[in-house]
């Protein structure tokens, strides 16, 4: 069931990384400008994927370690996962996520 997982893991990752690519090539300007366009225009789904990246980046190097039977890898990945350290995290990404929404020049209509 894990590698089902890591698959449509790896699928998206594969989906967004073209998307970003074809967006970031057909794009003109400033290097930013670039890059915004490969996440259509917005910091905001820019940052949701970039951690949905690193994410699945890390639980799929936890799976590859489990299948070549090298536990010590997956082991010291766990150890910096400690509680204290993913909630911190996620109130970091929360926070970034807000300020990336709220700027000025976004598409929402409370700005």
């Amino acid at each position: 069931m894990i590698f089902v997982v890591d698959a449509v893991l790896l699928a998206l990752v594969l989906f967004y990384g073209y998307e970003f690519y074809t967006g970031y090539r057909a794009a003109t300007g400033t290097t930013w400008q670039r890059i915004l366009a490969g996440a259509k225009g917005s910091a905001t789904i820019l940052w949701a994927r970039f951690v949905q990246v690193v994410t699945a980046a890390t639980m799929g190097l936890v799976s590859l370690a489990d299948f070549l039977n090298a536990p010590a890898v997956g082991t010291a990945i766990q150890t910096y996962l400690k509680p204290q350290y993913v909630a911190a995290a996620f109130v970091l990404i929360a926070a970034i996520s807000e300020v990336a929404r709220r700027r000025p020049g976004s598409n929402n209509p409370t700005s």
